[in-house]
């Protein structure tokens, strides 16, 4: 069994690096990786543990990179630590210095809407700036009667994203990020593998699913492989995704995008009873 996307507690997933490997172990993987958000901190920990229980562990880390004003991930497999380790630094130290100028905008381009900001909300770090404001002001009693009385009754939260924060909207700013030409510049003198993550799924409901041309184009601008097998993908979108790595002689992985959740995929798995059959990176493959 294999499992090339797995977070830990190092982003956002519930499991220390002990906690996952013992989970790991028990599940009879034979090829890992950890692929938390922008962070690679347990990579060295559970590669000892994993070698030392007979399992190929392959570096990795799920970059967050802007794309089209979205926020796109790609999994990067197979680098030297040291290296990934100075340029996610540099990310990492871009993206804070941005959040405090996007945290002020996007409460003042609110509030210019007419709609009030609690003054005492508590922005968490792995947490979108931009959706925990607009989380915020939804559930504010006196906005949600704004909305009745603008719109003729409450938006859901999908409308209301689309009316105020979805790119050309007015409250809409620029997630906190470095963007698709840093990412490749940063990364050119790295060797590694970078594959595009499920393409078909959005990191979240604010975000629109990639469609073929923006995968085509990511691909000519060097990304050299596709997560095929996913949890959320459909049965026909494996079969397109198969078909088009095969024509377009790309690398592929899978993964259960595990988190430790209750409704999680099991590790090893990308659906219910579906174990993840096969990948291919440059230096490994099953």
């Amino acid at each position: 069994m294999i499992d090339l996307h797995i977070h830990s507690s190092y982003s956002d997933g519930k499991f220390n690096i002990k906690e996952l490997s013992d989970q790991i172990i028990a599940a009879n993987i034979k090829y890992c990786s950890i692929t938390d958000h922008d962070n690679i901190d347990g990579l060295i920990e559970m590669k000892r543990i994993m070698e030392n229980n007979q399992i190929v562990f392959i570096n990795g880390v799920e970059f967050s990179v802007l794309y089209q004003k979205q926020e796109i991930h790609i999994l990067v497999y197979d680098f030297n630590i040291e290296e990934m380790s100075t340029v996610l630094k540099k990310r990492n130290q871009i993206v804070e210095n941005k959040r405090s100028e996007e945290l002020i905008a996007t409460i003042d381009l609110f509030k210019k809407e007419g709609f009030l900001v609690s003054d005492k909300i508590k922005l968490k770090n792995k947490k979108t700036i931009g959706l925990q404001i607009a989380l915020d002001v939804y559930d504010n009693k006196k906005n949600q009667e704004l909305m009745i009385k603008r719109h003729g009754h409450l938006l859901n939260e999908k409308e209301f994203y689309d009316q105020y924060q979805a790119p050309e909207r007015p409250c809409y700013v620029l997630k906190s990020g470095v963007d698709l030409n840093w990412f490749l510049e940063n990364l050119k003198n790295i060797k590694c593998d970078k594959i595009l993550a499920h393409p078909f799924v959005p990191v979240s409901f604010l975000v629109k699913p990639l469609e073929k041309t923006d995968i085509d184009y990511l691909i000519n601008r060097g990304l050299n492989g596709i997560e095929v097998y996913h949890d959320r993908n459909t049965v026909e979108q494996i079969i397109f995704l198969k078909r088009y790595i095969k024509d377009n002689h790309l690398l592929f992985t899978g993964g259960s995008d595990y988190h430790g959740k209750i409704d999680d995929t099991a590790i090893g798995y990308y659906g219910i009873d579906k174990i993840i059959p096969e990948f291919k990176l440059t230096n490994y493959k099953l």
